[in-house]
């Protein structure tokens, strides 16, 4: 009996042993295994196929290994990605002899045409139709590949693009950003550290990393980050790199003047740039969804107008990097949330800190302005028929039965907060028929040549405006 009793024992034993062997090698291969890159690990295996302007059709990880590489996923749900592409292929044509860039294409597993914009449609199809259109419009020799799985496979949940993976000659993941610049190239290539925001997975789930969140105080308890990350308080820190994501700071004033349930009534603060932070303490916003009366937005210039002998805290900031960037917190009691006691509260904070005298002043400044002829005027005029847009928000745009202002703001949303004030002065009031024409949005160049052959004039003069005038 007690030897029957000792052999069930063993046999136990080593079922235990196995098991815990296996659990362990599972959870090794697991760890391995991972899906999404990880900074100063070797990239995971990967393929990519049928590759256009590139000197094999398939790569992998491995034969890629003793190249510098630079992964450049995008996709159609961020205009920025998509505009960007032009640039990338620069940097492409660049720097090709020393680091080979691809671009990847595709699209997150749960897409739907509700996440696109409109006139777009859901699938690779329409994804490599609209590359093909850039790829002409602007000449491009940049490598691609449409790999929907790889997109899936290396960008984390809510993780946007465009997501870059820097890949060193040794197979390492170096940086995992959301944009690619000259500076970082040339550092990269000479296997130097570069300054960056971390986008990768793991950093994303380091254990007890600050998080934000929209509806407790920035920087009490925790929330955001340390509660010494502080210059001023009403509350004014620079947003460094390390810090978590936070939103932009409201469109205007007046957002947080009633009980909307999305920001808490009195509670002003997000992260900005200096002269967003100086338009909204001084107008009461600084992006036009944000005015109190829209019908004002032609009398406001679109930048604020600097009189200082060092401009560069004001033009030389950089989301990516954050450099002069701000995050900015004025809490008050919501009795006191008006929009001008925030407005005077935040012109103070600004004052006492970086010391700069502001102020609203009207001054005869550059801008855009569109005119037409009367014949411009009777050829466009609408010719009936229901509403329609033809376009791909990027390369293609037309329209039937439509507003004068609402074709420019279509034709012009990416380049608008780029250039001086672009004015509709057409005297146009009826709605108009826009053939279907090729355009680069994102070029503005391209946009006046498009106007002009559609008859419209487009050239630089001069009004009064209100505007923000920032002087030492």
């Amino acid at each position: 009996m007690l030897h029957q009793i000792i052999n069930e024992m063993k046999t136990i034993y080593k079922i235990i042993i196995v098991t815990f062997l296996v659990v362990g090698y599972t959870c090794h291969l697991n760890a391995q295994n991972s899906n999404y890159p990880e900074i100063g690990k070797s990239v995971p295996d990967f393929v990519l196929r049928d590759i256009d302007n590139y000197s094999r059709k398939n790569i992998s990880s491995e034969t890629l290994k003793g190249k510098f590489v630079i992964l450049y996923f995008w996709s159609r749900f961020c205009s920025s990605a998509v505009s960007s592409l032009p640039k990338v292929d620069k940097l492409y044509k660049q720097f090709k002899d020393s680091v080979d860039i691809v671009l990847v294409g595709g699209e997150s597993a749960d897409v739907n045409d509700k996440y696109m914009l409109p006139g777009q449609k859901t699938g690779m199809d329409n994804l490599k139709i609209l590359y093909d259109r850039i790829r002409k419009k602007e000449h491009m020799r940049i490598p691609i590949a449409f790999s929907p799985e790889l997109f899936q496979r290396f960008i984390p949940p809510g993780e946007g693009v465009p997501h870059v993976i820097w890949i060193d000659n040794k197979g390492v993941v170096r940086a995992v950003t959301s944009s690619i610049d000259p500076g970082k190239i040339q550092a990269f290539i000479k296997n130097r550290y570069f300054e960056f925001r971390d986008h990768s997975y793991a950093t994303k789930n380091i254990k007890g990393k600050h998080s934000y969140d929209r509806q407790k105080p920035y920087l009490v308890d925790g929330n955001g980050g340390k509660s010494t990350d502080f210059l001023y308080r009403s509350l004014l820190s620079k947003y460094k790199l390390g810090m978590p994501d936070m939103p932009n700071i409201p469109l205007g004033i007046g957002l947080v003047c009633d009980d909307n349930g999305f920001y808490p009534k009195g509670r002003l603060e997000g992260i900005s740039r200096l002269s967003r932070l100086y338009k909204l303490a001084y107008l009461g916003y600084w992006h036009p969804r944000g005015m109190a009366d829209t019908s004002e937005i032609d009398k406001h210039y679109n930048r604020v107008l600097l009189e200082v002998k060092d401009s560069t805290p004001f033009t030389s900031y950089d989301f990516e990097d954050r450099k002069h960037m701000y995050c900015y917190s004025l809490i008050v009691p919501p009795g006191k949330a008006t929009r001008m006691y925030l407005m005077e509260v935040m012109q103070r904070d600004l004052k006492n800190y970086f010391g700069y005298h502001a102020s609203v002043e009207w001054r005869k400044l550059p801008y855009w302005k569109i005119t037409a002829t009367e014949q411009t005027k009777r050829k466009l005029k609408a010719k009936g028929g229901v509403y329609s847009y033809q376009g791909d928000n990027f390369t293609v745009l037309g329209y039937r039965n439509v507003s004068a202002d609402k074709y420019f703001s279509s034709l012009l949303y990416l380049v608008k907060t780029k250039e001086l004030p672009i004015i509709n002065e057409t005297g146009i009031e009826g709605n108009i028929d826009i053939k279907r024409t090729d355009v680069a949005l994102w070029d503005f160049e391209d946009i006046k040549r498009v106007l002009q052959k559609q008859g419209f004039s487009i050239k630089k003069a001069e009004k009064e405006f209100k505007v923000v005038v920032i002087s030492d």
